[in-house]
């Protein structure tokens, strides 16, 4: 090994933040401090406690005991620090706090005073996924054109803590002290991540059942040859009724699920779709959002119309046009499944694609969030006589809680 490596790996910002936050839509960010929670930082003063939600999200850089063998301190501590610069890049890009840094390890937690929980918890899953995919296609890339050849990686556990729940307070005495939340869940989060896969995400039964995330997107992880499921947090904790918890954990497929969250090549395809949170027949709201960015509210009764409308735009030859485009619904979850076990719900309509005065085809299509969960909008363009496809599908994820 080349004694200049160490000097010579990257040590820069990934300028993460400004282009997550644009194409997610999310606002500025001036939270950019470490510790405590700014949402519970006044309890030093007050010495008091008080209960509150949290989604915490704990990773920590897989095979790094061996880079201390392999490698010398100064070469390990760049490779680290590489992963966990880049870690609290993306937390923060996606409204996260950063908590506490343990070494190769990074704790946060993702909440608001002005975030509903299923925000806090998608935020927290597009963080990792894509705290994923740019260790793999960034950082893993640059430390291997410096030298640096070990099988390095992530490993990344969530999940959800209700506010019932989770105490937040001090510990410590003053000056030597930390604001911290005190939860199952919490420390959950750390077991969820040492059982995770390299690269892969492992989610809390908690978490998975407030989205209501389907099998499409998560799977059980399985040991051995034999494949013998691996179902369960361990140590299995006895509840005080000398039963077992069987808590529930769940691997996140991190590559089907990226392929539905926007991306900056988003605005470089011809077919863009975006959602508006709108009740029927009112006038159209000034939010938009791109796929699995936010959760849509339930209509809880069925009566008040809530819903969102699908927008589509599109280039093609005016000559070749006109064009209709195709909204396929495809639903998911318990709730779909209760009202309708063979079909969930699911349908599709064609709608008119108009010309605009820039060339560009718009069409708009309104649906009722009538289930929890996340469910698809499957969009194509076809011809006027609805025959041929002339865009194919592009699949939109929705959030409805």
């Amino acid at each position: 090994m080349d004694e200049s490596i160490g000097a010579s790996l990257p040590d820069r910002q990934y300028r993460i933040n400004e282009e997550i936050r644009r194409i997610f839509n999310h606002g500025a960010r001036e939270d950019l401090e470490i510790g405590g929670h700014p949402d519970f930082d006044h309890l030093a003063e007050s010495r008091s406690h008080e209960y509150g939600y949290v989604v915490s999200l704990f990773m920590d850089v897989a095979g790094s005991t061996k880079l201390g063998i392999t490698y010398p301190p100064d070469i390990v501590f760049n490779i680290k620090n590489n992963i966990i610069r880049c870690a609290i890049e993306t937390i923060q890009a996606f409204g996260g706090h950063v908590h506490r840094i343990m070494g190769d390890a990074v704790l946060a937690f993702f909440r608001n005073e002005n975030t509903e929980i299923a925000d806090s918890c998608i935020n927290s899953l597009n963080c990792g996924t894509y705290l994923i995919k740019f260790v793999e296609e960034l950082v893993i890339p640059e430390l291997q054109r410096k030298g640096v050849n070990e099988d390095v990686g992530i490993r990344v556990g969530m999940d959800y803590g209700p506010s019932e729940q989770v105490l937040w307070g001090m510990y410590g005495y003053r000056n030597v002290s930390e604001i911290t939340a005190t939860s199952y869940y919490v420390d959950i989060a750390a077991k969820l991540q040492h059982s995770a896969p390299k690269n892969k995400i492992m989610i809390g039964q908690s978490f998975k059942e407030h989205l209501d995330l389907h099998d499409d997107l998560i799977y059980i992880k399985t040991e051995g040859s034999d494949k013998i499921p691996d179902k369960y947090v361990t140590p299995n904790y006895k509840r005080p009724d000398d039963s077992k918890m069987n808590y529930k954990k769940f691997v996140l497929n991190s590559d089907k699920y990226y392929e539905l969250l926007p991306s900056p090549s988003e605005e470089e395809g011809n077919l863009k779709i975006q959602a508006t949170p709108k009740k029927e027949n009112t006038a159209v709201e000034a939010q938009h959002f791109y796929s699995c960015a936010r959760a849509f509210k339930k209509d809880p009764n069925g009566l008040s119309r809530l819903g969102a409308e699908f927008k589509a735009t599109f280039r093609l030859p005016a000559m070749s046009g006109p064009y209709r485009v195709k909204f396929r619904v495809e639903n998911h979850g318990e709730d779909a499944a209760l009202d309708d076990p063979d079909n969930f719900g699911n349908h599709e309509v064609f709608e008119d694609a108009k010309i605009r005065n820039d060339g560009t085809y718009f069409c708009s299509h309104w649906e009722h969030t009538s289930y929890v969960g996340l469910h698809y909008m499957i969009v194509s363009v076809w011809d006027k006589e609805e025959k041929n496809k002339i865009i194919g599908e592009k699949k939109f994820g929705v959030y409805v809680t």
